[in-house]
């Protein structure tokens, strides 16, 4: 192997020690709860390695959440708005199909994505994605109200929601 290749190697090993080291400190003990010096110790790095790769405990934590995130809130959006395009007088026959589609792929994904997936929703205190189910659950009420108004528009019945 030539001297590139290994440093490349060695480098990318690293990285992945970085990171599995993080998001088992930070799964046990949540973000805040973390240093990047405790990241560093745990992992055996200097912290000037640490910041080879990453630029702050957040960057680190966003590169260990990221695609996920991004592959949640993305299936959410299409979904909504593949249902919200849907001809008015066909979401109702859709609705319960559209739904169960979603709900069973969004499964699916955590399960095959536990780990990183359980930090995003339960340890991302302090971070830019702490209010990430939130946000998932603004886009469904958004989603959803507008659904009701389809429904009303259609003659049926939808009580006023405060």
């Amino acid at each position: 192997m030539e001297y590139r290749e290994k440093r490349k190697a060695r480098g990318q090993e690293t990285e992945q020690k970085i990171l599995e080291t993080a998001r088992q400190l930070m799964r046990k003990n949540g973000y805040d709860a973390v240093s990047i010096r405790d990241i560093c110790k745990e992992a055996g790095v200097t912290t000037g390695a640490f910041y080879g790769y990453f630029s702050s405990k957040e960057a680190l934590f966003n590169a260990l959440v990221e695609p996920h995130a991004a592959a949640l809130m993305g299936k959410v959006m299409a979904a909504q708005r593949s249902f919200a395009e849907l001809p008015e007088e066909q979401q109702p026959d859709h609705m319960g199909e559209e739904s169960s589609s979603c709900v069973r792929w969004m499964v699916d994904y955590i399960c095959q994505h536990r780990e990183p997936v359980k930090l995003l929703l339960t340890r991302s205190e302090g971070t830019s994605y702490e209010h990430f189910l939130h946000n998932m659950v603004e886009v469904e009420v958004e989603y959803t109200l507008q659904y009701m108004e389809v429904l009303r528009r259609l003659g049926r019945y939808i009580p006023e929601l405060s």
